[in-house]
This record gives structure tokens, C-alpha cells and sequence, in this order.
């Protein structure tokens, strides 16, 4: 995707990035579309994320479920 701006690069690619508090890049969940508008964590155990970006909803599993403040996961073990 060709950028749209002077202060924009092409050299980050559009994608869900996971980072460490550090700061350390940890991997990324590629997006085929060029505004990353939102994103959720949901289903029945957090593991699946919602991303919403241009005119499409893109879902895909992830190994650790998000945190949300109420109510916890129905699968989750922390009590």
C-alpha cells in the first residue's frame, strides 16, 4: 500500500502489532486493509480478536485471551 502522506512510510506494513511493556516486538497479525480502525477480544474464552478496519471485520485465534475489566472469561482459570 502506497503511502497516503508525507509523514507516512510503506516500510510498516497495515497489521495488529504485539509488543512487550518493553517494547519488543513480539509478532504481528497482518491486516489486508489500509486504516486499523478498532479491535476486541471476545468469544467464550477472550481468545478471539475482532479487528475492524475499512469496510471489513477480520477475526482470527490468539494463544492468550485480552483482559477485560467485567466479566471474565468463561474459560478462564483466574479466580
Amino acid at each position: 500500500m502506497a503511502p497516503r502522506h508525507r509523514w507516512e512510510t510503506a516500510d510498516v506494513p497495515p497489521a495488529v502489532y504485539i509488543m512487550t511493556p518493553e517494547g519488543r516486538l513480539l509478532g504481528r497479525i497482518p491486516v489486508y486493509e489500509d486504516l486499523i480502525t478498532n479491535l476486541a477480544f471476545g468469544g467464550r474464552d477472550g481468545r478471539t480478536l475482532y479487528i475492524t478496519a475499512g469496510k471489513t471485520v477480520f477475526t482470527t485465534r490468539v494463544p492468550v485471551p485480552g483482559q477485560v475489566a467485567y466479566p471474565s472469561w468463561s474459560g478462564s482459570n483466574d479466580k
